[in-house]
């Protein structure tokens, strides 16, 4: 349970007497680290008290506490349900993965620069950190060098030199086989190290420009 969750619902003004917070955050946290993007994004909109999209939606996530927790209202209880849709999103962030981000992401634009209020400021700032760790790990990632070439070379010339020792010693074409072989594949592994490396580079880059545009939008 996230040591502020309980903090969260005094800020809400909701009263503490008889609700069950390991059970809420054990069903929130299972809801929050399964839910797909589209139901990240209505748990956003519900936190933040936007026309949901999805109209069934609010039931449907009250009925998730209702299945662990028979007292939990249907009804009359939007301030505690607010502050779960966005406890939900927290919860997501422990994945440190896509999903992470994303939520991070719903809850920082969503606020409109804070401009739009929100039930729990904290929770938006937690996500504002979030996204800055990211875009900092993102800057500091180590550049992987090219893949060095010196012990192809030297193995290709090994190759070369076999090859024609077992010629200059009246060899045949089949005792050949063996050092072609082996030749080729240090070529082949050669050239699958370096078109990872080239996807690695992609993608890195891809994160940086992504790391520059949450800055922009911080």
């Amino acid at each position: 349970m996230h040591s502020d969750f309980a903090d969260w619902y005094r800020i809400a003004s909701i009263e503490l007497k008889d609700i069950d917070l390991g059970n809420r955050w054990a069903t929130l946290d299972a809801f929050g680290k399964k839910a797909g993007v589209d139901v990240l994004l209505e748990a956003a909109r519900l936190f933040f008290g936007m026309t949901q999209k999805d109209s069934s939606f609010t039931d449907k996530f009250r009925s998730v506490f209702k299945a662990s927790d028979e007292k939990f209202p249907m009804i009359d209880n939007n301030p505690e349900v607010r502050i779960l849709a966005g406890a939900s999103l927290i919860a997501a962030l422990e994945g440190k993965d896509e999903r992470a981000t994303i939520a991070a992401l719903l809850l920082k634009c969503a606020s409109f620069g804070n401009q739009r209020p929100a039930p729990v400021g904290d929770i938006v700032r937690l996500a504002r950190e979030y996204l800055s760790q990211v875009s900092a790990s993102l800057r500091h990632v180590e550049e992987e060098r090219l893949p060095q070439t010196g012990k192809l070379k030297t193995e290709l010339d090994k190759g070369v030199a076999a090859v024609r020792k077992i010629f200059q010693e009246g060899g045949t074409v089949q005792a050949c086989a063996e050092p072609i072989a082996t030749t080729l594949q240090s070529f082949s592994k050669a050239l699958t190290n370096l078109a990872e490396w080239v996807d690695s580079q992609a993608s890195q880059q891809e994160m940086r420009l992504v790391s520059r545009h949450v800055s922009y939008v911080g």
